[in-house]
């Protein structure tokens, strides 16, 4: 009688101790490849973070550029500008007026608004611009008390001649929560870019502090 390991015994013994080292081997590369996952999403998370927030602060300053070009335009130009934000669509038009004689009244006209107008010229050629990607106009306030923070939909905003314009804030945001208020002054076309989201009330605390 023969005793010890068969040969069909060995051979099925090392089949078995090469089925769990490819096992093994399988999930050390599984570890080995989530833990390369880790490490780039380490360094990309913060960069995409660092990189919105660059979107936020130059959206500000390119907003508030086109502003203060709109309310020289209607000071230069003897005629009101007006600027359209679509807060839905993330972005806003400037166009200057003209002036209807059959109601006696300034017309603007943008792209998707079906107004009458009395003829073309290149100013009321509407120029619009898209804010920068990950970035919102999460709300627009005016200084009137009888209204309230509009979120949605699209607001007009006009320019007269003699640079004045109705003073409100226009809060710009992203989806980590930072904010930049842009606030406009009733007369010049200044505005005012402070990092946050400033409230009517702190800013004028915090100009005559």
């Amino acid at each position: 009688m023969e005793s010890g390991i068969g040969i069909s015994d060995r051979t099925e013994a090392r089949a078995r101790i090469e089925r769990a080292t490819e096992q093994g081997l399988t999930l050390i590369e599984l570890g080995i490849v989530m833990l390369l996952m880790a490490i780039l999403a380490s360094f990309s998370i913060p960069r995409l973070m660092m990189i919105t927030e660059v979107n936020l602060r130059t959206s500000a300053r390119r907003l508030a550029e086109t502003l203060q070009l709109t309310s020289t335009m209607a000071t230069n130009t003897s005629r009101p500008h007006v600027v359209e934000y679509d807060l839905d669509k993330g972005r806003y038009c400037t166009t200057a007026a003209q002036f209807d004689s059959a109601t006696g009244r300034w017309v603007a006209q943008f792209e998707d608004e079906s107004v009458e107008t009395v003829g073309q010229d290149a100013l009321t050629k509407a120029k619009c611009f898209a804010l920068k990607d990950g970035v919102y106009i999460r709300e627009i306030e005016t200084f009137r008390q009888d209204e309230e923070k509009q979120e949605k939909g699209k607001l007009s905003h006009w320019y007269s001649p003699r640079g004045i314009t109705d003073p409100m804030m226009i809060r710009l945001g992203d989806k980590q929560g930072r904010f930049y208020t842009l606030i406009l002054s009733r007369y010049g076309g200044g505005v005012d870019i402070r990092q946050g989201r400033w409230e009517l009330r702190q800013y004028y605390e915090d100009l005559f502090e």
